[in-house]
């Protein structure tokens, strides 16, 4: 009786066994199919892109009054001691031209958070903003940097401030993202952000080094400020990578840091192309999810990396804002020329 017990003990023990390893292989295949078809799909990425920039839902627009009300928050109140009479300005018109259908625009934004951060402040800044506007049919890429100490509109603070602060006060309310975005749709006016993705720059150097480093001709010296960089071409590894890219010490700070961020990641992207590993970038997303924010879907990130495969080379070309720094209100600011932006606006979104 208790061998028959055990018998049949055993046979459902088998029985459990093999649907666990049919539900396990059924799924793996399931998933696999599903994969392949997604990437199959994405390939198409004027179909798997055109969407998004159609619909235009990356950015819904956070406005101060929609905040207030929403939220039940006196933004006059609490940051009144911010402000200054000569700081006021009238919100612009937020009328926009959409001169290419056929493009994209993609907001890329280099977070400072940190752990440290998380503990203290609880805010964040935009240390790095750049636009790139890709055509989905010519392939054509035009890559706008916007330094962070611009002197523009910043709709969240209703007043002109530094436009990385428009992140900073947008994620108080956990709308850093949506904020920055609308600052930035203000300041471009000729069409706006269809989607973007934002990287806390902590991360990086571990990213870097996952992707094997990249070979740089560094321009200068880097000693001071926790940097440790020698002038000379190098294998950047994902610390030195991290210094060349983050740094900002030189005569011309921030602007000399951002011509470095254009060339990093000019060298960095051929070498992930030559290599065939830009779709490494998926895996680098799911690895440091916690790291990241975008409006993008799995389809949409494989589309572009599938897009930047196919973009030939020296067919990107990269744009800054130009200006001059002006210290008004015990800060420093960058004050963008006027007429040189808007013929660079133009050219940008032709």
């Amino acid at each position: 009786m208790k061998m028959a017990r055990d018998n049949n003990a055993h046979r459902k023990k088998r029985y459990m066994v093999f649907c666990i390893i049919s539900i396990l292989v059924i799924s793996t295949l399931v998933s696999g199919l599903l994969i392949k078809e997604y990437i199959s799909s994405a390939k198409n990425y004027i179909s798997a892109l055109a969407p998004v920039a159609e619909n235009n839902q990356a950015c819904k627009v956070i406005t101060k009054q929609e905040d207030d009300s929403a939220l039940n928050l006196n933004w006059e109140q609490k940051f009144s001691e911010q402000k200054t009479s000569s700081n006021e300005h009238t919100e612009p018109k937020s009328e926009f031209v959409e001169v290419n259908k056929n493009s994209i625009n993609i907001l890329f934004l280099g977070i400072d958070r940190t752990e440290k951060r998380d503990r203290t402040l609880g805010t964040y800044r935009t240390d790095t903003i750049a636009l790139a506007n890709i055509d989905l049919e010519t392939k054509k890429v035009k890559v706008l940097s916007i330094p962070r100490d611009t002197y523009a509109f910043v709709p969240v603070e209703n007043k002109n401030d530094k436009i990385n602060h428009a992140y900073a006060f947008g994620s108080i309310t956990g709308n850093g993202p949506e904020s920055a975005i609308e600052a930035i749709n203000k300041f471009i006016k000729y069409d706006k952000v269809d989607c973007y993705f934002a990287l806390d720059m902590e991360p990086v150097p571990k990213i870097v080094d996952d992707l094997g480093g990249v070979e740089l001709d560094v321009e200068i010296d880097m000693k001071t400020h926790g940097a440790n960089l020698s002038k000379g071409k190098q294998l950047l590894d994902g610390k030195k990578a991290f210094d060349y890219i983050h740094w900002r010490y030189s005569v011309d700070g921030d602007i000399c840091r951002i011509k470095r961020q254009q060339k990093f990641l000019k060298a960095m992207y051929q070498k992930l192309k030559d290599d065939n590993k830009l779709t490494k970038a998926i895996s680098i997303v799911l690895n440091y999810n916690k790291n990241i924010k975008t409006n993008l879907n799995l389809k949409q990130m494989l589309a572009l990396c599938a897009l930047a495969n196919d973009i030939p080379n020296g067919s990107t070309d990269y744009y800054m804002v130009t200006g001059e720094a002006k210290y008004m209100n015990n800060l420093w600011y960058w004050v963008p020329d006027e007429v040189k932006t808007e013929k660079l606006l133009k050219l940008f979104f032709k």
